[in-house]
């Protein structure tokens, strides 16, 4: 099988994989199996790319829920500190 990238030689006896045509001779095993495994490459490259994708969203995510527990955590520390220390309006009055 010769491999053309060039649109303009298309005919009955050819096959497009991924963008890339390829014209029917006569074929022996290997040349099948080489083929075979360009298109299962292809089909793992564009696996790794959209997994990666997914990965970075998820990376983004996480930090994102890091600095939510962080501001969380602050806060209901300073609210602790602040049930330590109570101030005149949260003290029971004298006849009770």
């Amino acid at each position: 099988m010769n491999r053309v990238t060039c649109n303009k030689f298309y005919s009955a006896n050819s096959i497009k994989i991924l963008g890339v045509h390829y014209f029917k001779k006569k074929q022996n095993m290997s040349e099948e199996r080489i083929i075979e495994l360009e298109i299962k490459q292809a089909y793992q490259e564009d696996l790794i790319q959209a997994l990666n994708q997914v990965v970075a969203d998820q990376q983004k995510q996480i930090g994102k829920l890091e600095e939510t527990c962080k501001l969380l955590h602050d806060k209901i520390k300073s609210l602790a500190l602040a049930d330590r220390n109570p101030t005149t309006i949260d003290e029971r009055p004298p006849h009770y």
